[in-house]
């Protein structure tokens, strides 16, 4: 929900993630846990950002991302856009229906801005991986 309070949560620079085969360009790399065999399925991201202004119907909002292998987009608590990832409700244990095929997978999609309001906006993304045993996320 856009209300969650994450003021606990670790902060960090973008782009974040982890790769055990080698190195890559993260900002923040993120902890696996303590079992290679069996790492965490899920991680979760915030981002609170303001708008001075509500947002027009012709308004653009883009979201680029990398990504390995799935996750799913919220603004404001509400689902905008899933990628690699099973129909339904997503739990945290839910694993993406395939890997990132280009490893990672960059791309880019449009948001509409009736998701958007004047004021307090948060987009939140929950990655997930397609494998217990990934080597990146």
């Amino acid at each position: 929900t856009a209300d969650y309070n994450a003021s606990e949560w670790k902060q960090g620079k973008a782009p974040l993630g982890y790769y055990t085969g080698g190195s890559r360009d993260y900002q923040t790399t993120l902890s696996f846990g303590d079992d290679a065999a069996n790492k965490y399925i899920a991680y979760y991201i915030r981002k609170e950002f303001q708008l001075s202004d509500t947002p027009a119907n012709d308004d653009t909002f883009t979201l680029n991302y990398i990504a390995d292998d799935g996750f799913v987009v919220y603004v404001n608590g509400v689902e905008v856009y899933r990628y690699l990832m099973p129909e339904g409700n997503i739990q945290y244990s839910s694993y993406a229906t395939t890997y990132a095929n280009g490893n990672p997978d960059k791309g880019s999609f449009n948001i509409a801005p009736s998701y958007f309001r004047k004021g307090r906006n948060v987009i939140a993304v929950e990655v997930h991986n397609n494998v217990p045993g990934s080597t990146a996320i």
